[in-house]
């Protein structure tokens, strides 16, 4: 029996309420993205793609060691999925081979 990875899936609706509130409040990115319990990287990606102003940039007031801070986060997160893609892959391969 092999295990499956699931996404979550969020809809529209939560992903402009999410960016709103972003966009509206002085937070971090990764203090919005906590809150809603998303990853930084994700609410990036909706900022990008639907925020009022696409010319906003993601961190306005210049903080740059937020930005690190929080591209550091998103590179943590992806090496720990990273990780488990490995293991899903290695569990997959060795299936095969016993079958």
């Amino acid at each position: 029996m092999s295990e499956q990875m699931h996404r979550k899936k969020y809809d529209d609706s939560f992903k402009k309420e999410v960016v709103r509130f972003y966009s509206e409040h002085d937070q971090s990115l990764a203090a919005v993205a906590k809150n809603y319990d998303v990853t930084a990287g994700m609410l990036h990606k909706w900022v990008q793609k639907i925020a009022p102003d696409p010319g906003k940039k993601v961190f306005p007031n210049g903080n740059h060691g937020q930005e690190v801070k929080v591209l550091q986060e998103e590179v943590k997160a992806m090496r720990r999925d990273i990780g488990e893609l490995k293991k899903i892959v290695a569990k997959t391969l060795f299936i095969k081979a016993l079958e």
